[in-house]
């Protein structure tokens, strides 16, 4: 049995949420049960990326995948296989851990730049510590290799560049993506939970450019929730107020809140990882759409200025007539 993206399995109380009580246990006690009922034998392949947990539930991580094998009806059955950062974390236990440096899959297929984006990323939203100095440094030298990243505060010239860019090359898609929990953003981006609940991913993703559903429109917007695990060429995103820099720190005090009874540990930290989905979608690059002022209720107003700068600091250039 595979699982992908092991590490955003559901804990015990998301199950129990979801499933109305039906099933007991977190989503890795559920799987490895299965497993155990299998006659003989059984292997479970769990797919881990970092990062990725953007929703409640998901937060407790890949030692849930532990606790499972040692409570399990026969543990000593079980052995775990692991590339060595993830061996070294579960070898405290009782199961049988083997360190292995083939499962590091840390050579990309989607594109040449994605490695070197995703560390780029890392260190403009927090994740890591980098400076802005060295931040621009690798922003410019993806620059040089064709990776583009601009930023503006005028959507029509945002999405006039896009159209422009990959005029006649039909198999070239791109679309709007913006956070699930920002607030400002709407009407100007379509975020908000009824207008992304309508949108049609197939067509969205798959229709030829000119297709009134198409995401090549640029009209329809899709969140994380939609984009993740998936990829465009190019990407229009809105940047929100969700998550915005104050005082030198990231900030997530603008955010819509979760629906009130639903357990999140750390809202901050899933609203890094949804920008983190956000900006390592596309394949060629980006334009970042920050609103002025002018475009924001009063309550949002000057909240994205110090993110603008931050944002232009690390080597993004503001998209030019």
């Amino acid at each position: 049995m595979i699982f992908d993206e092991a590490q955003r399995a559901w804990d015990r109380e998301k199950v129990e949420r979801g499933h109305k009580g039906e099933f007991v246990g977190s989503e890795p006690d559920l799987f490895i049960n299965m497993a155990e009922r299998i006659p003989e034998w059984s292997v479970v392949v769990g797919l881990i990326g970092t990062g990725q947990e953007i929703h409640d539930g998901e937060e407790s991580g890949i030692q849930q995948w532990v606790d499972a094998v040692a409570s399990s009806n026969e543990p000593n059955r079980w052995e775990i296989h692991a590339p060595p950062k993830i061996a070294n974390t579960f070898e405290s236990g009782t199961i049988k851990v083997h360190s292995e440096e083939f499962l590091s899959l840390d050579v990309t297929l989607r594109s040449h730049f994605a490695e070197k984006v995703h560390e780029w990323v890392d260190g403009l939203i927090g994740e890591t510590e980098l400076s802005s100095t060295k931040l621009s440094e690798m922003g410019k030298e993806l620059q040089s290799e064709g990776f583009r990243m601009y930023w503006t505060d005028n959507l029509a010239k945002a999405k006039s560049y896009i159209m422009n860019r990959y005029e006649g090359m039909k198999d070239k898609r791109y679309g709007l993506i913006a956070s699930s929990r920002d607030k400002a953003l709407a009407p100007m981006i379509p975020n908000d939970f009824m207008s992304t609940k309508n949108v049609r991913k197939g067509a969205w993703f798959n229709a030829e450019q000119h297709h009134p559903r198409s995401g090549c429109q640029l009209n329809t917007c899709m969140t994380e929730f939609g984009i993740q695990g998936l990829e465009l060429d190019f990407c229009l995103v809105g940047w929100g107020t969700d998550y915005v820099l104050r005082d030198g720190i990231w900030s997530n005090h603008l955010m819509k809140n979760h629906a009130r009874g639903v357990p999140v540990k750390d809202p901050l930290s899933l609203r890094r990882n949804a920008y983190r989905v956000l900006l390592t979608r596309a394949r060629d690059g980006f334009v970042l759409y920050i609103p002025n002022d002018d475009g924001l209720e009063a309550k949002h107003q000057g909240s994205l200025e110090e993110t603008r700068n931050w944002l232009q600091s690390c080597g993004i250039t503001k998209l030019s007539d």
